[in-house]
């Protein structure tokens, strides 16, 4: 394994990369991929020691496709860095917004923009693999016609202009990054992320929450087994003081067919 290269997902300019370089050390090295699974697949194959892959945004929620790969990869999570999310929209130097005819972005930047774009109906929308992929694309078509939303940076990376700002939903557009690793992490923090299967049964599910109040439940996620059909496993996040975590998973193993603690982390809020 090399010790210091970080996966993520996308090129130079994207907020992945942006994610990488504020949580991991000056001195590693960012190595970029197409996919989300590519990432996953670098750490498990020790390609890479970790990756950096987003699990939420403030503005349209989870990217649940991430929740599925660290399961399927069975990769851990050894931290958390918030990122604020500042859209721009680029274009072509000297390019007028009326000039505009497409519009490209990761599917995520597209909906983060969706009432900006809504003012815009005539735009087409197209989706592209990464906000600052489709800066580049943009940038190497050289048309006046297209434009792409991805960050400030992406568009000085690859030579556009800034043609509006603002054009989030919110002004506190954030998006949550996950730090992940094949190996367990240091295991010390005020937040741990955990991943249960209930059992099939009537109030298997509240008697797994009952025994996570005494902790601070800030994220729970469902999403579709794998393996059996219309049964659910729940991502959980808490805060708090963990020295009640251990007789908390022991006593989840009654009510449910899986337990697994995923990390435990500082929290970046």
């Amino acid at each position: 394994m090399d010790t210091k290269k970080i996966a993520y997902q996308g090129i130079e300019g994207s907020y992945g990369s942006e994610a990488a370089r504020s949580f991991f050390d000056s001195n590693m090295v960012l190595v970029p991929k197409e996919t989300f699974e590519d990432v996953f697949s670098a750490v498990t194959k020790g390609e890479c020691a970790s990756g950096i892959v987003p699990v939420e945004n403030s503005i349209t929620g989870s990217v649940v496709q991430n929740y599925d790969l660290l399961d399927a990869y069975r990769c851990f999570v050894t931290g958390e860095v918030i990122l604020p999310v500042d859209h721009v929209l680029l274009g072509i130097p000297k390019t007028a917004v009326s000039d505009i005819k497409k519009v490209y972005s990761h599917e995520q930047g597209l909906l983060q923009c969706a009432d900006y774009l809504d003012t815009h109906k005539d735009w087409e929308r197209v989706p592209y693999l990464n906000t600052a992929v489709a800066a580049k694309f943009v940038a190497e078509q050289n048309d006046k016609a297209n434009a792409a939303i991805a960050s400030r940076y992406a568009g000085e990376r690859y030579g556009l202009a800034v043609l509006a700002q603002g054009i989030s939903g919110s002004p506190n557009n954030s998006t949550r990054f996950f730090a992940v690793s094949s190996k367990k992490g240091k295991e010390k923090g005020n937040k741990a992320s955990l991943l249960f299967t209930v059992r099939h049964e009537k109030g298997s599910l509240a008697r797994a929450l009952v025994l996570l109040s005494d902790l601070n439940l800030t994220r729970i996620e469902s999403r579709p087994s794998p393996n059996e059909n219309w049964e659910y496993r729940f991502y959980v996040d808490l805060e708090g003081n963990l020295s009640t975590l251990e007789p908390i998973l022991a006593g989840l193993s009654a009510y449910c067919t899986s337990v697994r603690l995923l990390g435990i982390y500082q929290s970046a809020r």
